[in-house]
């Protein structure tokens, strides 16, 4: 499960004030472009195009800043191979319409989390790749107090990236407070044949995912399966604080992942 994803970094530069101006005038933009996909006009290839402006316009800020930015972003045009943790084929993509729509509830949802602290556990979307290619990796910090901006370090080969929420799904956190639904006492356990995205057993990637059964009751999520009863069964090959998937491209394998490592599926 090696990772192989490192690249050089752009080495940090100091920022004149002529460029901090030049920066904020591109946030704007930025953020203009973010209500574009509300339009009616609903074709795919125009929300792929705006999808594409907006990552290079992250890009070129960063740039601008002197950060550290992954070369298959710079310029996805230039050939880079970007090593699998656990070799298999894609999966097919989420439709556009859906996936957009999933974002929203994704910003929505984590309101009460935002800024992602640095230390937290995520799953991040990688960039530039065909599919959709998640990993695990760390919150490193909140890019000049944006809560919608992040600087994340890959867990398996430390490589950094800057990216945006929507590029991120934050997992379950037990020591968040538990006021929070971050907290594992405030979230839903998924039920039986749900769409997942799981962290596959010994690697850092994660996977779309089928459920074959929820944690045994008490032991997994604080509110219990979601649509469940008041006093749910136990399937009984259950087992405790630990889902058992179906992995997609993986046979019937069924395999037994714990309950912080599994996250809605975008877009489900």
């Amino acid at each position: 499960m090696s990772g192989g994803r490192g690249r050089p970094s752009l080495s940090r530069k100091a920022m004149p004030d002529n460029e901090l101006a030049m920066t904020q005038t591109w946030h704007g933009l930025v953020d203009t472009l973010r209500l574009l996909p509300t339009i009616e006009d609903d074709r795919p290839a125009n929300r792929q195009t705006l999808d594409d402006a907006l990552d290079k316009l992250s890009v070129l800020i960063a740039l601008r800043r002197g950060e550290s930015v992954p070369p298959e972003t710079v310029a996805a045009s230039t050939p880079g191979v970007v090593m699998a943790k656990r070799k298999r084929s894609s999966s097919p993509g989420t439709p556009m319409s859906r996936e957009l729509s999933g974002r929203q509830q994704r910003r929505d949802a984590y309101a009460d989390q935002l800024p992602l602290a640095p230390g937290r556990k995520v799953a991040f979307r990688v960039p530039g790749q065909e599919g959709e290619n998640w990993i695990l990796a760390t919150v490193r910090k909140c890019i000049q107090q944006d809560k919608m901006r992040y600087e994340v370090e890959d867990d398996d080969d430390k490589q950094t990236y800057n990216t945006t929420l929507r590029s991120l799904i934050p997992l379950p956190d037990p020591n968040a407070p538990i006021h929070t639904s971050a907290h594992p006492s405030n979230l839903e356990d998924f039920p039986k044949n749900a769409q997942v995205l799981a962290l596959y057993p010994e690697t850092t990637t994660f996977y779309r995912a089928t459920v074959r059964s929820a944690p045994i009751p008490g032991t997994g999520m604080g509110l219990g399966v979601r649509g469940g009863s008041a006093a749910p069964k136990a399937d009984r090959e259950a087992k405790a604080e630990k889902y058992r998937l179906v992995f997609v491209d993986d046979g019937d394998n069924v395999l037994e992942v714990h309950k912080n490592l599994v996250v809605p599926f975008p877009g489900s």
